[in-house]
């Protein structure tokens, strides 16, 4: 199995657990809703999710602008912010559930997953485990995807790490922190158990 093939058996899963736990019977109001002062909102991590997304796969560098730069993103989902919003107050967090638009993060959530399947459809294994090169690095960082210069010791993270490493993180933040987050964030907003993909039926 190529590496092609593996990524993507990987990511229509994650993909479509998002999809039943985040986008299936759940009103634009109950997304915005965040269940405590300090808590994020549905809306929130499915937005913070899909721009480590868009990030990641210009990392890998096929000569692709961001997706929320090449769209006029910003304007359409109402929200100014081009960072991953990992330095957002409670305040910044609760302005942002009444900003952002549902309707546009599910059509940038979409246009991202083009823009990764057609990244992923031009890769081979060779150059996998090449490391991103610091200027493109760089360059990517300087569209502000970090935010306030507290995030320093995230660039010090993220710095060399291979393309590979890039790739692959798409799998396991979504699965890991998204997830994750929104199974708590359904239960504590006593929102109807999803018994997908336990119990299909």
């Amino acid at each position: 199995m190529d590496a092609q093939t593996f990524f993507l058996l990987q990511y229509d899963v994650v993909r479509m657990l998002a999809d039943e736990l985040l986008l299936v019977d759940i009103a634009d109001d109950q997304l915005r809703q965040a269940p405590g002062a300090n808590q994020h909102s549905l809306i929130w991590l499915l937005w913070h999710v899909t721009r480590w997304e868009d990030v990641s796969i210009t990392m890998l560098g096929q000569g692709r602008p961001q997706v929320l730069l090449a769209g006029n993103w910003v304007e359409r989902l109402g929200c100014a912010r081009h960072d991953m919003g990992g330095l957002m107050t409670g305040e910044e967090c609760r302005a942002f559930n009444t900003a952002i638009d549902p309707v546009a993060v599910r059509a940038y959530r979409l246009a991202v997953e083009t823009q990764t399947r057609l990244v992923v459809a031009s890769l081979g294994d060779e150059g996998l485990d090449e490391l991103v090169p610091e200027e493109h690095f760089q360059r990517v960082l300087a569209a502000g995807v970090l935010g306030e210069s507290e995030m320093l010791w995230l660039e010090r993270f993220l710095r060399c790490r291979s393309r590979g490493w890039w790739l692959s993180s798409i799998i396991w933040y979504q699965s890991a922190y998204l997830l994750g987050e929104v199974a708590f964030i359904r239960q504590q907003m006593a929102l109807p158990a999803q018994p997908f993909p336990f119990n299909p039926g």
